[in-house]
C-alpha cells in the first residue's frame, strides 16, 4: 500500500488464499495510517453495503476514530427504496357528504379457530361518511349473497339515503370489483 500523494510505501501484504495480511512499515504507526482517512458515516455506511445504523456504529466505533456517530443519524433514500415493497400510496381524494355515499367491504378469514356456533368467517361493512362499522359472522363465504341484501336494506332505512357505490378488494363474492393486490384502495374495510 503506498501514499497517494507522495508514493512512498505504507504497508506491504502477503497473500495467504484469498486473504491479504498487512504489517505496518516500523517508521509507521497502524493509528496514523487509520486517521489518514476523513469519509462521512454515510460513504461508509455505503461502502459496507448499507448494514444498519445499529450495526454501523459498531462497526465504526471498533475502528477507534468515529467518536459520537450516535449523533450524526443520516437518511438513505437506498435503503428506504430498496427495502419498500410498494411506493406509497398519496392522501386518498375520495370526498363523501352524505352517509351510504361509498361503503366499503371486506371478508376475513377464514379464522384458524372456528366459533363455537361454527362461524369462520366475518363480512365487514364500513361506512366512508360516518365511519359506522358493521361486522357479520359467516358459516361459509357464500352466505355474504344472502347477508347483503337484508343489510342494503337496513342501512337505508336507518339512514334514509340510499347506498351508491360498494368498494371491495376483488372477492368473488362480490361482482363491482376494485384493482387487485391493492387492499389500499378498501383500506377502511381492511382495518376493521
Amino acid at each position: 500500500m503506498k501514499d497517494q500523494v507522495t508514493g512512498a510505501t505504507l504497508m506491504r501484504g502477503s497473500s495467504n488464499g484469498d486473504l491479504y495480511t498487512f504489517h505496518p512499515m516500523s517508521q509507521y504507526q497502524p493509528t496514523a495510517l487509520a486517521s489518514t482517512c476523513s469519509a462521512s458515516p454515510s460513504l461508509w455506511h455505503a461502502r459496507f453495503g448499507h448494514p444498519s445504523f445499529r450495526v454501523l456504529a459498531q462497526m465504526m466505533s471498533s475502528c477507534g476514530n468515529f467518536r459520537n456517530l450516535e449523533n450524526k443519524k443520516f437518511h438513505c433514500n437506498s435503503c428506504h427504496i430498496n427495502k419498500s415493497h410498494k411506493l406509497p400510496f398519496s392522501v386518498s381524494s375520495i370526498k363523501t357528504t352524505t352517509p351510504l355515499e361509498l361503503l366499503f367491504s371486506d371478508v376475513w378469514g377464514p379464522s384458524p379457530i372456528t366459533s363455537v356456533n361454527g362461524y369462520k368467517y366475518y363480512l365487514v361493512f364500513v361506512d366512508h361518511f360516518t365511519r359506522y362499522s358493521w361486522i357479520y359472522p359467516l358459516k361459509s363465504k357464500t352466505d355474504v349473497v344472502t347477508i347483503f341484501p337484508n343489510f342494503h336494506s337496513k342501512v337505508e332505512t336507518m339512514f334514509s339515503y340510499k347506498v351508491k357505490s360498494l368498494y371491495t378488494d376483488g372477492g368473488t363474492e362480490y361482482i363491482k370489483l376494485s384493482p387487485p393486490y391493492t387492499p389500499e384502495h378498501i383500506g377502511i374495510a381492511e382495518a376493521q
